[in-house]
């Protein structure tokens, strides 16, 4: 682990503020074999400082809305909202 004064400072990214980075730019084949790679300077800005907690109520609740469009969807299709449990099993 990095010591605090790096890892929430200058090795942190805080919400809002650029930093700069270096990236490792990769592509894999449809087998996952790395056909090329480059390094590549740039820069980063983080949206939110959030926790692991927080980041799973987020995608859980996207989850949620996504389950209710496509229900919407089938039944809107089917006029019959069995078909959207089915579907959704």
């Amino acid at each position: 682990m990095l010591p605090e004064s790096l890892s929430n400072g200058i090795c942190s990214l805080k919400p809002q503020e650029d930093r700069l980075v270096m990236s490792c730019l990769m592509e894999f084949d449809g087998v996952g074999r790395m056909r090329e790679s480059r390094m590549t300077p740039g820069v980063i800005r983080s949206a939110e400082r959030m926790t692991y907690t927080n980041v799973n109520k987020v995608i859980e609740a996207m989850r949620r809305r996504a389950h209710a469009t496509l229900r919407w969807f089938i039944i809107s299709r089917h006029g019959n909202p069995g078909a959207a449990v089915e579907c959704a099993a």
